[in-house]
């Protein structure tokens, strides 16, 4: 145990800043700040009546079926990946552009299933 304390004192100061910058830019990554704005961690609500399907699929077997203006959806994930950083710093009409062309497994607090997300608005 003495000797990896003392390891860690051996290293150059070169060495500890970038390990010090390492973790600033970790902590700065996963703040909650930063994770508030990800499209995982906001809910949302469907702009019309929604079939949720099993697949992404719109043939697959039905999931349930969620009325328009239902809110308090979470997106689980979506095919393709909405890129965090774009995101982030998109306004309102971004985000949906953002959300257009892709399935999203969501979650509605009673049914888990797949909807394509140009049907879902952030709340």
């Amino acid at each position: 145990m003495m000797r990896d304390m003392n390891a860690r004192r051996d290293l150059p100061a070169a060495a500890r800043r970038c390990v010090r910058a390492l973790v600033t830019v970790a902590l700065a990554l996963f703040s909650p700040a930063v994770l508030a704005q990800s499209h995982y961690y906001q809910s949302y609500r469907a702009l019309s009546d929604l079939v949720v399907n099993v697949e992404m699929d719109p043939n697959s077997q039905v999931a349930g079926r969620v009325r328009a203006g239902t809110g308090g959806i979470r997106l689980n994930w979506c095919e393709p990946d909405i890129p965090a950083g774009q995101w982030a710093g998109a306004d309102v009409t971004a985000r949906r552009q953002l959300l257009a062309g892709r399935w999203c497994e969501v979650d509605t607090g009673t049914i888990v299933g797949n909807v394509r997300s140009d049907l879902l608005a952030p709340e």
